[in-house]
């Protein structure tokens, strides 16, 4: 599936009894270089967490399909719970698999023939007409068409 999970090497999280553990992570899809660096400026007992990606050599795969999680049935796969801190190592590999076993086998996958776009395509017209109204204008300095793209772009 090439998921792969981040995580800072240094607890992100102290408590007073002395038992830090690392609650960030990042689940990543075909970015690898990822740092992660838990940064200990505050004076909270729980330090946020930068994630550098590098988007050196990326080449974005091309969307054809589309991927559809049943979440409830995800929770159910990953309901394990882990009884104390050594367990919480050695289940981080067994547990990243589970991970993604259960993405692959509760999402079902839609083939997708047609640009993907998360503008609704009346809003998108509606954009276009609005800029290609003010471009109109902005070439022709004609009174009327500055007049029709106000008009427009009140009306929107």
């Amino acid at each position: 599936m090439g998921i792969s999970i981040h995580a800072p090497t240094e607890p992100t999280r102290f408590d007073a009894h002395g038992v830090n553990n690392t609650l960030d992570i990042a689940l990543a899809k075909g970015l690898h270089t990822i740092a992660a660096t838990s940064i200990s400026e505050l004076t909270s007992d729980h330090n946020p967490v930068n994630f550098d990606i590098s988007l050196n050599n990326y080449n974005s795969p091309s969307i054809s399909t589309c991927s559809f999680p049943n979440w409830t049935k995800f929770q159910t796969v990953l309901t394990e719970s882990i009884a104390n801190e050594d367990d919480i190592e050695k289940s981080i590999s067994p547990q990243t698999n589970k991970i993604q076993e259960a993405i692959h086998a509760q999402a079902h996958t839609k083939a997708i023939h047609h640009p993907v776009s998360i503008i609704p395509s009346q809003l998108r017209e509606t954009n276009q007409t609005k800029n290609r109204l003010r471009k109109e204008w902005q070439q022709t300095k004609v009174p009327s068409t500055q007049d029709t793209s106000q008009q427009f772009t009140a009306r929107n």
